[in-house]
């Protein structure tokens, strides 16, 4: 099975870790899991890919500034970028999910919006504060405020999200 703290360390990077091993049982192990664990997974899985292809995109070919005044390296090319990336993720997951595909596009387009708004009231406490980094507990990665704050803040906007479908569809 797939436990939390392995999706963790692969978001992390540890070199020890059996990637092969995962991957070559990963639909079978996803399709184990229960349908609050697949949630889980997938709202995880769509913020981090959003923040990674965000990343990515925005550095391959960032041109125009999202907000400069708060973070001046985020781009709207990234933000397109991570939404793109995150939707791939989202529309994958729905294959191993009950959810709808529909469910979990709406539930992507909530969490980047609201994670990108998330990493933008983070970086707007950093600079009052007059810091570069949240933290130090992971070197390289600006801390752990800012490997989480996508995830603060976009998680109760999921919440809504998914309770609304709920009585939207009982």
């Amino acid at each position: 099975m797939i436990y939390q703290s392995e999706i963790a360390r692969l978001y992390v990077g540890f070199e020890d870790f059996r990637l092969r091993q995962i991957f070559s049982s990963f639909p079978t192990e996803v399709r184990s899991l229960n349908e609050a664990q697949h949630t889980m997974i997938g709202i995880l899985c769509i913020i981090w890919a959003s923040d990674s292809f965000a990343y990515l995109s925005g550095k391959a070919l960032g041109k125009h500034k999202l907000f400069p005044s708060v973070s001046p390296k985020k781009t709207i090319e990234g933000f397109i970028g991570g939404f793109l990336g995150a939707l791939l993720f989202a529309v994958l997951f729905s294959y191993y999910s009950e959810k709808s595909t529909l469910t979990w596009i709406l539930l992507c387009i909530m969490l980047v919006v609201t994670g990108a708004i998330g990493d933008l009231v983070e970086s707007k406490f950093k600079r009052v504060g007059g810091k570069k980094d949240s933290g130090t507990i992971l070197p390289g990665h600006g801390g752990l405020l800012d490997r989480l704050d996508s995830l603060i803040f976009a998680s109760p906007f999921a919440y809504a999200v998914l309770q609304i479908i709920y009585f939207i569809n009982h």
